[in-house]
C-alpha cells in the first residue's frame, strides 16, 4: 500500500497559529501513531470508521530531533520546487488479525496518542486492502508520506 497523507484541520490551525500568532504549536511529538480506517474520517477527524478488536493496535512510529529533521521513524524532510515530504523510513507492520479479520482498509491516520488523542494527517490507501483472518497488514518503508505542497 502507498498513501500520501495531507494535515488534518488540527495540524493546519496550529501550524498558522505558530506562524502568524506567535502561539507555541503543541509539543513535539515524541512518536506518533498509525491507525487503519474501514471508513475514512473528515479533514476534521470526524466520521471516520477505525478498526478495533481482532489484535488490532495503532502502530507507533518514533519521532526524531527538529536539529537534524529525521528520527528513527521518519525520513529526513525532502523539499524539491513544488513540496517538502517526509516518508516512514521501516516498514510498519500492524498485528495479524485474529479470530477474525478487520475490514477492508481503505486508508491510513496519524495520531498523537496511542489511543484516542488529536488526528494529525489522512490520507487514503492508493488501493484497498482486505484484511481477512490470520492477515497482517504491512506498511513497507517508503510508503506512507507526508507531503507539504
Amino acid at each position: 500500500m502507498s498513501t500520501t497523507t495531507a494535515l488534518s484541520h488540527y495540524s493546519e490551525a496550529n501550524v498558522l497559529k505558530a506562524l502568524f500568532f506567535n502561539t507555541d504549536f503543541p509539543a513535539a511529538l515524541a512518536n506518533t501513531y498509525i491507525a487503519l480506517f474501514t471508513t475514512m474520517p473528515a479533514q476534521d477527524g470526524t466520521g471516520g470508521v477505525e478498526v478495533a478488536g481482532n489484535a488490532y493496535a495503532r502502530q507507533t512510529v518514533s519521532g526524531g530531533t527538529h536539529n537534524t529533521g529525521a528520527g528513527a521513524g521518519w525520513t529526513s524532510i525532502v523539499t524539491d520546487a513544488t513540496s517538502s515530504t517526509i516518508t516512514n523510513a521501516n516498514d510498519i507492520l500492524f498485528p495479524v488479525a485474529t479470530p477474525s479479520g478487520w475490514g477492508t482498509i481503505l486508508g491510513i491516520g496519524i495520531y498523537d496518542l496511542v489511543s484516542g488523542g488529536n488526528l494529525i494527517a489522512l490520507g487514503v490507501a492508493d488501493s484497498s486492502v482486505a484484511i481477512n483472518a490470520g492477515d497482517q497488514y504491512k506498511i513497507a518503508a517508503g510508503n506512507l508520506s507526508i507531503n507539504l505542497a
